[in-house]
């Protein structure tokens, strides 16, 4: 394997006092193209300050394979993505055999549970949408929005953090930017950023926002890009 993935959760952070936690790497392959059995040093080298990294030997049979993994022990440093943090390396004594990039993919912890839309449709019913967090990042209304009406989007957020991790689990600095791909679609002018109240670590928020679509506006399909984004500890 050219990568080895680590997937970190720092919903594990359970007290205040946690200074790391251990995550597991995904299962990797070492096969032997040797004649005889073989017993190798695995191990996770260059890893950032405040990690440190299992080193263990595996033994693989003549002409076979073995599946492994390692231990990594994270601190609370990372953005959410995937980065590069060392590398898987075996080793047989002081002679390096094969190594792989080891790659820490954070997951966030501002999570959106749903976002619900109202707005007008072209008869001038009042229609809602409710769209649940289904790992799905694209969402489509059913109906077409009748012109210089109302939409109202309402963004229900949840803090993934342990509740009991309270200092460092809080989210603050929550925005929120709504980039259209044609800003004739509006009435009037977005604002560049949304600012939002905090979110205690563990705990629910909302958030809603509310424009005018456009009186003149083209028929024609318009996307807009939604980020949010906030600070922990």
């Amino acid at each position: 394997d050219s990568e080895v993935m680590l997937k970190v959760d720092y919903g594990k952070f359970g007290d205040d006092n946690d200074d790391i936690i251990s995550a597991v790497t995904e299962t990797f392959t070492i096969t032997n193209v040797d004649g005889a059995e073989t017993t190798v040093i695995v191990t996770a080298t260059g890893l950032p300050s405040g990690y440190k990294g299992e080193s263990k030997p595996v033994t693989v049979p003549a002409n076979g394979s073995v599946t492994t993994s390692l231990t990594i022990e994270v601190p609370h440093k990372k953005d959410p993505g995937k980065e590069k943090i060392g590398t898987i390396v075996i080793k047989n004594g002081e002679n390096q055999l094969d190594s792989a990039d080891l790659i820490q993919n954070t997951a966030s912890m501002l999570d959106l549970e749903e976002l619900e839309v109202k707005y007008t449709d072209y008869k001038g019913k009042v229609q809602k949408e409710e769209f649940k967090d289904d790992e799905e990042d694209t969402y489509t209304l059913s109906d077409e929005v009748r012109p210089y009406t109302e939409v109202t989007l309402t963004f229900n957020l949840k803090n993934l953090f342990d509740s009991n991790y309270k200092d460092d689990g809080a989210l603050d600095e929550l925005e929120l930017s709504i980039d259209a791909d044609d800003e004739d679609l509006f009435e009037e002018p977005l604002e560049d950023k949304y600012e939002m109240d905090s979110i205690a670590a563990g705990k629910d928020g909302e958030y809603t926002i509310s424009f005018m679509i456009n009186k003149e506006v083209e028929v024609d399909k318009y996307t807009l890009d939604l980020t949010l984004s906030a600070e922990d500890g």
